[in-house]
């Protein structure tokens, strides 16, 4: 799900997106069981249904309902929990038109969890 401000109100897509990227980890220090990573990659999303302004976009004419863009970030891991930070950072427009201007999305994530 993808959302934000929009001039007559919020934007909001539901998609299935897919990330491909690539991790590049420190060795594992044995002593505190702990490595830090880098990934960085790419994505595709398909938006199929979402609300701009409280209507539902129009895929035909307004809105491209395939994105691609870039994924990257960093994080740790320390005994068995880890911790990153995510981007991804959108490379096509999301509108059609150029009277919107570059619509382009763009979103952070953070992750915190547990390795059994």
């Amino acid at each position: 799900s993808l959302g934000s401000g929009f001039p007559d109100g919020n934007f909001r897509t539901q998609s299935i997106s897919t990330p491909v990227s690539l991790v590049l980890a420190t060795a594992m220090n044995q002593e505190m069981k702990s490595r830090v990573y880098i990934n960085a990659g790419a994505y595709y999303s398909y938006h199929f249904s979402g609300k701009a302004g409280g209507e539902s976009l129009d895929f035909e004419n307004t809105f491209h309902q395939s994105e691609t863009g870039l994924v990257y970030g960093i994080g740790i891991e320390v005994f068995s929990v880890f911790a990153s930070i995510n981007f991804k950072h959108g490379l096509s427009d999301i509108s059609k038109g150029s009277e919107m201007g570059k619509t382009r999305s763009f979103a952070t994530y953070f992750s915190l969890g547990y390795m059994f």
